[in-house]
């Protein structure tokens, strides 16, 4: 009886670690995809489901029409083109400019290194609004206001945002290889770019993927800068259109020519959905690579 009430004993401690930790993952992701499911669900809810409020989570009649009827107030097909030349331009330059970055304070015999990058990774806590006027009067003076070009540009200086985890990223996944391919590199002849370009880039896919899905998100929902940065509506990005097609101050004064009266809050969850789905996408197909990356990174420090 004894051992019986041992083992019985045994097997409860072993449970209940395992309850929690599944109590804490469902309740993480509740938090997470409760907003996603409710957006999905408001979307294609009728005007007269949306305000009933016997209707919570079935819609009586499901209503895509939101999805098409948003398109006009949002310009969207003009803000999706806007947003998609300035991902992809974004994520060249970054990729670029911290890649070089990177490698040069992972492989490079530069004198004191370790702090330049602590320096380069302290201005992260520096609050970006911060910089907002100096940004302003800087890229004013350049001439490059309402023009892509205002974000395109810094980011193939490595002033892009969040430039320094990027950065870092490339760092510590160079960091991981092996130092015994550079010396091979140098004996067949090659230079410090030769076995950046050639050896150790294209062994870092997982940091390109990192980094190029981190940089396609925060441009991509980039509005706090822009909204500074922008005042022609022609070249505002998809997520500054999100912003902008649910603003009275906005819509109806040249913005799709539309009534404030006519964006619904089905169609404005509407908007929302196609201003997030292609980043859900992205993420779909990239996951393997962003956790191989992420594993990477906590290797060596």
């Amino acid at each position: 009886m004894k051992f019986k009430g041992t083992n019985a004993l045994y097997k409860i401690k072993r449970i209940i670690p395992k309850l929690i930790l599944y109590f804490l993952l469902i309740d993480g992701a509740f938090i997470f995809l409760y907003p996603i499911g409710r957006t999905v669900v408001i979307s294609l809810m009728t005007i007269e489901d949306y305000m009933d409020p016997s209707v919570n989570w079935i819609p009586n009649r499901l209503n895509f029409r939101n999805y098409i009827d948003v398109l006009k107030p949002m310009d969207f097909f003009n803000a999706l083109s806007n947003s998609v030349k300035l991902t992809v331009f974004c994520i060249l330059g970054q990729v670029l400019s911290s890649s070089l970055v990177g490698y040069g304070l992972a492989r490079g015999r530069i004198p004191g290194k370790e702090v330049i990058m602590m320096i380069i990774l302290a201005t992260l806590v520096i609050p970006p609004q911060t910089l907002l006027i100096p940004y302003y009067i800087l890229y004013h003076r350049l001439n490059l206001l309402d023009s892509l070009n205002v974000f395109i540009i810094p980011s193939f200086f490595g002033f892009g945002i969040y430039a320094p985890l990027c950065i870092f990223v490339f760092r510590q996944v160079f960091n991981t290889l092996p130092a015994e391919l550079e010396d091979a590199a140098i004996i067949d002849g090659a230079d410090f770019f030769r076995c950046f370009w050639y050896v150790y880039l294209p062994l870092a896919r997982s940091a390109f993927v990192t980094v190029a899905l981190f940089t396609f998100v925060w441009y991509w929902n980039e509005y706090a800068r822009g909204i500074i940065f922008f005042n022609n509506i022609r070249t505002i990005p998809i997520a500054l259109s999100l912003l902008f097609s649910a603003d009275p101050a906005f819509v109806g004064t040249g913005f799709g020519g539309m009534n404030i009266s006519l964006v619904t809050y089905p169609m404005m969850m509407a908007a929302v959905m196609l201003t997030m789905l292609p980043c859900l996408v992205l993420y779909l197909f990239t996951q393997r690579y962003y956790l191989t990356a992420i594993e990477q990174v906590g290797i060596k420090g």
